[in-house]
């Protein structure tokens, strides 16, 4: 499907944010001591749709976006001179959407997409820098067929989607996501999973300076429709004189595969915005 990109037909709307934030803390605790840490972060959304006309008054249209996400933080602990810096945000992450507006309540559509890290990613554990990814290792693609939902206003703008979906996940060096723990001698380097996926998005202007932005990723297989993995991003953006911004985010996150919890992220981060 991502050959229409480079189709030359009229697009409807097109939209790219390109935010640069940075923040600094200081902490003292019982479990890490004194920690001094600076976060660096480059955010860039790209949104393009485009009308593909066909007969008899009849159109396609065929959306695009591609998410850059890395953060950068680096930190100190204590009396200790080393500087330990790895990623706290680092995904790629691009789909592509065909639907055909038929004047129904909901329009069919198709879709792919995939995500995978930008570098190579460590998790610190009692101050020891463990790697367990990078850039195509392991990668995840995902292809959807099913219905989709608009509900467009001047300051809100809600898509939904839900259909049987394919999900692959491919490894080489790390493949925890991948591996049967069942096959103990064999190390599985790919995985793949039939299921049904729902996803939502949403958009709504608060006011003029400030923007919310929510999304919903959800997927069960059909081996064990009981379990479902599920994403959910909240983001409120606040913008001062024009380039200024503040972002506050909570991300949940749940994968029994990964651990039977909730697992959740918040932050706060200053920067600046530029849209074009």
């Amino acid at each position: 499907m991502f050959f229409f990109l480079f189709l030359s037909t009229p697009f409807l709307s097109s939209q790219s944010t390109l935010q640069i934030k940075v923040s600094q803390s200081i902490g003292d605790d019982y479990l890490q001591g004194k920690v001094l840490a600076l976060d660096i972060g480059v955010n860039v959304d790209y949104r393009k749709k485009y009308y593909i006309p066909l007969e008899r008054d009849s159109a396609f249209v065929y959306s695009t976006n591609v998410k850059f996400n890395l953060a950068i933080t680096g930190r100190q602990f204590g009396s200790d001179d080393k500087t330990y810096a790895y990623a706290t945000e680092n995904y790629l992450y691009g789909e592509s959407v065909l639907s055909y507006p038929v004047k129904w309540f909901v329009d069919p559509f198709i879709s792919a997409n995939g995500s995978t890290m930008i570098i190579p990613q460590f998790n610190l554990i009692n101050k020891q820098e463990i790697m367990f990814g990078k850039f195509r290792d392991p990668i995840t693609s995902q292809q959807n067929l099913g219905l989709a939902y608009k509900y467009n206003r001047p300051n809100i703008d809600i898509v939904s989607r839900l259909g049987l979906s394919l999900k692959q996940i491919r490894a080489e060096k790390f493949t925890s996501q991948t591996d049967d723990y069942t096959t103990y001698n064999i190390k599985e380097n790919y995985k793949s999973e039939a299921g049904m996926s729902f996803r939502a998005e949403a958009r709504i202007i608060l006011d003029s300076n400030v923007t919310y932005k929510g999304s919903v990723d959800t997927f069960t297989t059909y081996k064990d429709p009981s379990v479902w993995t599920f994403k959910f991003e909240n983001e409120i953006q606040i913008i001062f004189l024009s380039t200024l911004t503040s972002t506050i985010k909570f991300n949940a996150y749940y994968d029994e595969f990964q651990a039977k919890r909730i697992q959740y992220v918040m932050s706060t981060k200053f920067g600046i915005i530029a849209s074009f």
